[in-house]
């Protein structure tokens, strides 16, 4: 479940964090590192967002987003 804390503007760069659970892996290679920025790739336009930064390690992920 999402958290959300501190303030929430649309207007506001967002720093987004996943975090696989215990001994849970996020991301078993690269192919799946692929999949999932071609998943978020099909979405920016949908959805209206960009990504200025991001992160993608085995058991977690960081994204600087602009909403």
């Amino acid at each position: 479940m999402p958290r959300y804390t501190g303030v929430r503007n649309n207007d506001m760069v967002q720093h987004v964090m996943m975090k696989g659970g215990t001994e849970l892996k996020l991301f078993r290679d690269n192919a799946d590192r692929d999949v999932y920025l071609s998943i978020i790739s099909a979405n920016m336009e949908k959805y209206k967002f960009k990504i200025y930064a991001f992160s993608l390690l085995e058991d977690h992920a960081y994204l600087v987003v602009d909403m």
